[in-house]
């Protein structure tokens, strides 16, 4: 096949996988030096325009062919994991931009929009629910990570609203790290037709149900503690809620952790800190085999 047609093939692919992303681009700390190498490909709709390569050794082409298939897409996924939005609710009023936000739901919508992947929360008490919505798992959208300060010190009070933070139509490797989630009137963390969330590091209390999974599959949830919930969880999916890396290594005596159940009953005879009898998941056939003892603590 013609050189010229392969080359320029590959290259009208990678600038449709990777236009999406310009707007968000601009956002990073290096924005100047990545608009001025897409600026100088010319997109042009007649393709002939697109490669201006001929004739070229072989080696040449190979190199070539390696750059746009390989290293172009390592260095904007990089580009992609480091931009981050920052939630404070009480910073002076120079520290907020577009970047800089006072609340999680600002943060989120940015984040929707493709200008970030990372939404980092500091310290503080946020009131109010949270919708993450629509992630999908595309070239341009890696999942979105809420990340908290940690559960002890980043508090969402949902102040009797329906709940806490809402994930609805997501598929894209979302995470939801170090918050304290309290005062939902129907749960904690909803999962609504949703996959592959990972959940971890929170603690879920005095919600009418901690985390509610009505529709989604494969969401490792483990490291959480629920604490005086009504109902604690409610799964009528297929999730992962507890985890051994005993199935990577095939060492019994590798870590094995779930979550901490406040109405768990259970008893811990070799005292390893871990229930020896499973915690049943209200709504379907999911259990945590190894439930924690003692509450997770950072």
């Amino acid at each position: 096949m013609n050189k010229k047609i392969v080359f320029g093939s590959l290259l009208a692919v990678f600038m449709m996988l990777m236009i999406p992303n310009i707007s968000a681009l601009q956002y990073h700390a290096d924005y100047e030096v990545v608009n001025k190498k897409l600026n100088e490909i010319e997109i042009d709709n007649k393709l002939s325009y697109l490669p201006a390569f001929v004739d070229i050794p072989d080696w040449l082409s190979w190199i070539i062919g390696f750059i746009i298939g390989f290293v172009f897409p390592f260095v904007f996924l990089k580009i992609y994991f480091s931009r981050t939005v920052y939630v404070d609710d009480d910073a002076p009023d120079e520290w907020y931009d577009y970047m800089h936000v006072k609340t999680i739901q600002e943060g989120v919508d940015h984040a929707d929009r493709g200008y970030a992947n990372n939404v980092r929360v500091y310290a503080g008490t946020y009131d109010g629910q949270i919708m993450m919505s629509s992630c999908h798992l595309t070239p341009g959208n890696m999942g979105h990570w809420l990340i908290g300060n940690g559960s002890g010190s980043t508090i969402i009070d949902a102040k009797g609203a329906d709940y806490g933070i809402n994930l609805s139509q997501i598929d894209g490797w979302s995470r939801i790290i170090g918050f304290t989630i309290t005062n939902a009137s129907d749960c904690g963390i909803n999962i609504d037709n949703s996959q592959w969330n990972f959940i971890t590091e929170n603690t879920l209390i005095n919600n009418e149900i901690g985390i509610k999974n009505d529709g989604g599959d494969y969401s490792p949830i483990w490291k959480n503690n629920f604490i005086n919930n009504e109902i604690n969880a409610y799964d009528t999916g297929s999730n992962e809620w507890s985890f051994s890396w005993e199935s990577y290594y095939g060492d019994e005596d590798a870590e094995k952790t779930g979550n901490y159940w406040h109405d768990y009953n259970g008893i811990d005879e070799d005292e390893d800190g871990v229930g020896d009898m499973p915690y049943q998941i209200v709504g379907g056939n999911s259990i945590d085999c190894w439930p924690l003892m003692q509450p997770w603590e950072e």
